[in-house]
């Protein structure tokens, strides 16, 4: 693995701050972090899936689609129109997630499903930048590169049919963790090769390229106007044809890969309130960044606790709910404690929620010892 050290962490500074804004810009993120829970459904890819207590998602009525879940269950009007999974076969690294349509509000969705365990991708996910060729000096993380590639050859098709079928809908990217930082890229080929108007919802992301890729970002979706936007409550359709950023206050994965030649594109909203309910008055949209070195984020989040402990943490799993699992109260009813239930009754969501919170004799990845070498 490549070392860099904690000190070349670069922080992001507000250059606009907007304190009230629509609940539209609120209710689409809340919204969307519900899709990207139900990526979690998706088996098929990693070693984690046996812990996934429940069918695995399916195509079709997202009520049979995703049974455990309650938002499946109160939403009839969504149907799972494709699965994406990574072909191993063909040393595809990720690449999970689904297409979905809802007809109730007339959005196309296309979910990234995050990692299992956070681990596995700081440990194993490729973070060299290589060229990124729709823009000028460019660049991307690699491994969020090769995974939109897998995610276009499986989707494009279908989204230009349901395009085709329905060209009014909106067309929305979103996904959580490293699906976080994979609907950034995704987002962005979709609006670049569809011509229609694309909205991105990124939670949890980590950053995937350069300033030069951040700034193409923010020109392709007009992130100043859409700022100058998100305070308009009355105004139909504010939330739509822009890129929101999703970060909870402390969590770490937003401020990695570790290194200042990675930056963030879109405009931030914030959840500065750390266990649930994420109300939208525990909410505040940043706006757009500048970068400048030395994080003291970071170094207040690392000071606290351990890395083993920093990527786990509460924070990153909680966006407006308990995102990882695919289960609507499972994983929350054992968090936190060290140890599974000693009632005789272990779960594979009280396992799942051990391994999420206590790696240490779970994960197939070597945690790095030293906060200084990463």
């Amino acid at each position: 693995m490549r070392a860099y050290s904690i000190i070349y962490f670069i922080s992001a500074i507000t250059v606009s701050f907007v304190g009230a804004y629509s609940n539209l810009i609120y209710n689409l993120a809340v919204d969307m972090a519900e899709y990207c829970r139900i990526s979690y459904c998706i088996k098929g890819f990693g070693n984690y899936d046996f812990l996934i207590d429940a069918p695995s998602l399916q195509t079709g009525d997202i009520s049979l689609a995703c049974p455990t879940l309650t938002f499946c269950q109160d939403n009839k009007d969504i149907e799972i129109v494709q699965i994406l999974n990574p072909n191993i076969s063909k040393a595809e690294i990720s690449g999970s997630g689904y297409v979905a349509i809802n007809h109730a509000k007339r959005h196309i969705i296309v979910v990234s499903r995050g990692s299992y365990t956070i681990q596995d991708w700081v440990s194993d996910f490729e973070f060299a930048l290589v060229p990124y060729k729709r823009c000028s000096f460019c660049t991307v993380h690699k491994g969020v590169y090769m995974a939109t590639e897998v995610i276009k050859k499986q989707a494009w098709d279908t989204i230009k049919n349901l395009l085709n079928k329905y060209p009014d809908y909106e067309l929305i990217a979103t996904g959580h963790s490293l699906g976080g930082g994979l609907t950034a890229l995704v987002g962005l080929e979709m609006q670049l090769d569809f011509k229609k108007r694309v909205t991105v919802v990124s939670l949890a992301g980590l950053k995937i390229g350069n300033n030069h890729l951040a700034e193409f970002i923010d020109e392709t979706f007009n992130s100043s106007k859409y700022l100058e936007s998100v305070n308009d409550n009355d105004a139909n359709g504010t939330q739509f044809g822009g890129f929101l950023r999703v970060v909870h206050e402390a969590d770490i994965v937003p401020l990695i890969p570790p290194t200042p030649l990675y930056s963030h594109g879109g405009i931030e909203l914030y959840i500065n309130k750390v266990r649930l309910p994420h109300p939208q008055e525990s909410t505040e949209i940043k706006g757009m960044y500048k970068y400048e070195p030395l994080s003291s984020q970071l170094f207040n989040i690392l000071s606290q606790k351990s890395l083993q402990e920093t990527l786990t943490i509460y924070e990153h799993n909680n966006y407006f709910m308990y995102i990882y699992g695919c289960n609507s109260t499972s994983v929350a009813d054992f968090i936190p404690g060290p140890n599974p239930p000693t009632d005789g009754n272990i779960t594979a969501a009280a396992l799942r929620a051990t391994m999420i919170n206590h790696p240490t004799s779970y994960s197939r990845s070597t945690l790095v010892a030293s906060v200084t070498t990463y």
